[in-house]
């Protein structure tokens, strides 16, 4: 009797701290990583599906206590445990009890269109600096495929915009992938410190 009596009592302790546990985690997909001694932080965007059809963007500074951000890439999948409410700035700000990878990203890149063609895009690859993005010595095109990237932005030439793919590159010129996911956002690159 005493021991289903403390098992009792251990599953309803486990059921009350769910409850109290910050309320339910959401997925993401990796923009950015920060780190410094004091926090980790990753930039992350959430894309929640409307009753209309349209699609729901949001982008989410997320803080951790510094050692607890797992090895994290631009374009991975992550599940995150809010632990309290989000702070309405642009981006939007949040502690977080734990943020898990729940999916590595085979390839992801950030890049410029140079040129929207249909489902198509012409992407000239940049890399990601200290401060924002430059240009990769030399010009490395990509002609991006988008006919399965379900929530697709509205894009144009100019925009910088985060690629994930399937990790298969076909090693023509331009070489060319086809997009799991697209990312762009107006201002990303002022939002991760670029210069212009």
């Amino acid at each position: 009797m005493k021991r289903l009596v403390l098992a009792l009592c251990a599953v309803l302790a486990a059921l009350a701290l769910t409850a109290c546990g910050g309320g339910d985690g959401f997925d993401a997909t990796v923009l950015d990583v920060q780190k410094t001694n004091r926090s980790e932080s990753a930039l992350v965007e959430t894309v929640q599906p409307l009753e209309d059809g349209a699609v729901h963007r949001e982008l989410i500074w997320v803080r951790v206590s510094p050692g607890a951000l797992p090895a994290l890439s631009p374009g991975d999948t992550v599940a995150v445990r809010p632990d309290g409410e989000i702070m309405e700035t642009h981006p939007a700000q949040l502690q977080a009890r734990s943020v898990k990878l729940k999916e590595k990203a085979a390839g992801a890149f950030w890049g410029t269109i140079k040129e929207v063609n249909g489902t198509a895009l012409l992407v000239d690859r940049l890399e990601r600096t200290e401060t924002g993005f430059a240009v990769k010595d030399g010009e490395e095109l990509y002609w991006v495929g988008t006919g399965a990237v379900e929530a697709l932005p509205e894009i144009e030439a100019g925009d910088t915009v985060l690629i994930r793919f399937d990790g298969e590159i076909l090693e023509t010129y331009p070489m060319q992938i086809h997009a799991e996911a697209v990312v762009c956002w107006d201002g990303i690159q002022a939002i991760l410190g670029a210069d212009g």
